[in-house]
């Protein structure tokens, strides 16, 4: 993946690591109250995300530690492939990467992650979108910072909710750098917020 956000380009995503999470098929729906309050698009019956609060890491996800960026994807897919799979417990691969707006922004990933390598998509592997969140593990704030009343003018659901994929994240990076600057805004208490991408490598 390389280029910068430009027409006709390919977005690079900097590794910011792998994780191990529920399968989608074992989640259980969000109740309508949580989905009003956290979701731009209460019509997700539950939302895929960096934040393991939203989508939890597998029970055996211990085993290989956090979403690190020098804990390569092998090493985690080999591990979790030594799991018991099986119907919705199944170990679900993740791949997370950081994607910068500019050069400067890209510099700071490497500060504040580690992140030096490129995410190499490989084949097979099944993009879900992309969330906006302070860290790779961290607090979404897209799906995880509620939205009360007085946000509605700042973040309208009939404005945003399109840009949303059936995962609850966004399809366009161009989009989800829009909504990361409103999120700072919004949510300062968390700020600076970056966009990642997650890419389903198995399960």
């Amino acid at each position: 993946m390389a280029g910068w956000l430009q027409a006709g380009s390919v977005i690079r995503a900097r590794y910011a690591g792998t994780d191990v999470r529920v399968s989608p098929a074992g989640l259980h729906p969000w109740d309508a109250a949580r989905r009003e309050m956290f979701l731009l698009r209460p019509d997700v019956a539950h939302p895929l995300s960096v934040d393991p609060l939203v989508w939890p890491r597998h029970a055996h996800a211990k085993q290989v530690g956090e979403a690190l960026p020098w804990v390569g994807v092998d090493q985690v897919r080999r591990a979790a492939e030594a799991w018991p799979h099986g119907g919705d417990d199944s170990p679900v691969v993740i791949v997370i990467g950081a994607v910068a707006e500019d050069v400067r922004e890209e510099a700071l990933f490497a500060t504040r992650w580690g992140t030096e390598a490129n995410v190499e998509v490989e084949d097979g592997w099944r993009f879900a979108g992309f969330d906006v969140a302070d860290g790779p593990t961290a607090i979404s704030g897209l799906c995880n910072c509620g939205y009360a009343a007085s946000d509605a003018t700042l973040v309208p659901r009939d404005v945003w909710g399109p840009y949303l994929n059936e995962n609850g994240l966004f399809s366009e990076v161009g989009a989800a750098f829009d909504f990361r600057k409103l999120t700072d805004v919004r949510v300062p208490d968390h700020a600076p917020f970056a966009v990642f991408g997650i890419w389903i490598v198995s399960g």
